[in-house]
């Protein structure tokens, strides 16, 4: 997936994102909601968006700004996890930085094209456990 703004729908995340067609705790109504990504102005690009149930969250790569995002779809709040490889300018399509996350075992794994690594960071410190070279 391209994302060419700062603002990314959290509705159409957590509707694509979900295997479950059931709100959010909190939430009353379907609804779009732009929330501003910290950085996306450029653009980002990603490969997919997860609703991570064992966080209640979404998980947005951002691809380019070396930054996760993690989206409370109740409140719209977004915590980052910052480190990854990043990139000045955005150059379209979604092989920049940080591309891919998924959650497991209490971890959150994320896949980062520019360094062809896949980390495995604590997602209440935001702390780097491991990491291995991808093929």
């Amino acid at each position: 997936m391209i994302w060419r703004g700062e603002w990314i729908f959290v509705a159409a995340i957590f509707m694509i994102s979900s295997s479950q067609p059931a709100l959010a705790k909190g939430a009353k109504d379907l609804q779009s909601v732009p929330v501003p990504v910290p950085n996306g102005k450029q653009g980002i690009g990603f490969d997919d968006l997860i609703f991570a149930s064992g966080l209640d969250k979404v998980l947005v790569p951002g691809g380019r700004t070396g930054t996760l995002y993690l989206i409370d779809p109740s409140t719209y709040g977004i915590e980052t996890i910052k480190g990854f490889s990043a990139q000045e300018g955005y150059y379209g399509g979604h092989g920049q930085s940080v591309t891919s996350a998924d959650e497991g075992e209490g971890l959150i794994f994320i896949a980062d094209r520019d360094t062809q690594r896949l980390y495995a960071v604590d997602p209440k410190t935001g702390a780097g456990l491991a990491s291995a070279l991808l093929a």
